[in-house]
């Protein structure tokens, strides 16, 4: 299949490539990205399962570094560890200088996030999945995409926050992990052991 712009010829192929046994070929969808090469972006295989091209999967899972607090200000939770074993970030939308993960394309999003509190005694604190549209200036709390919950304080002891929640994000769109304490000013977000993950719903 050929189509053309005011600089460029464009094209794409649907391919069936041949399998070892059985009558069902894979099902290969590919697209032109230069004069004399097509890049496979999704494929059929012979089992009916559609599998997309590498690097084309929106999902991660990330851990933090440990984030020690002296105050009650808000802050983003910094997730910053994309490539240790057990960690992944298949599209490379996660920004582990931002903390924040950058959606590719406009569409729902799942995310989840679970945090472990060091030494958290005093009060309660907000958790919550903020983006570019509901950020920390908005009224996040009442917004049910969010995902925002309240903690409150266990005297002292290990605690986890966990909440999840489906948004919709547009292209370039960012998500991000927040917290804010209502009075303790001496604790421990102890991200090492913490996590915060998503993928594309479509």
């Amino acid at each position: 299949m050929e189509c053309c712009n005011t600089s460029s010829v464009q094209s794409a192929s649907i391919v069936a490539q041949s399998t070892s046994s059985g009558t069902s070929p894979n099902i290969i969808i590919t697209q032109r990205n230069s004069n004399s090469t097509n890049a496979e972006r999704l494929r059929i295989n012979s089992d009916g399962y559609v599998v997309k091209g590498t690097g084309l999967t929106c999902a991660f899972n990330v851990s933090g570094t440990n984030m020690t607090r002296n105050n009650t200000s808000g802050y983003i939770c910094q997730f910053d560890d994309d490539s240790s074993s057990g960690h992944f970030d298949s599209g490379n939308n996660f920004n582990t200088s931002t903390y924040k993960f950058v959606a590719p394309v406009s569409g729902y999003y799942y995310f989840f996030t679970n945090i472990r509190l060091d030494s958290f005694n005093t009060g309660y604190i907000r958790t919550a999945i903020l983006s570019t549209s509901y950020h920390a200036g908005t009224t996040y709390y009442t917004i049910p995409s969010t995902g925002h919950v309240i903690t409150y304080a266990d005297n002292g002891s290990i605690q986890t926050v966990q909440t999840s929640t489906v948004m919709y994000l547009g292209a370039a769109q960012e998500a991000w992990v927040y917290q804010d304490p209502s009075a303790d000013t001496s604790y421990t977000v102890y991200l090492n052991e913490s996590s915060f993950g998503g993928y594309f719903i479509g």
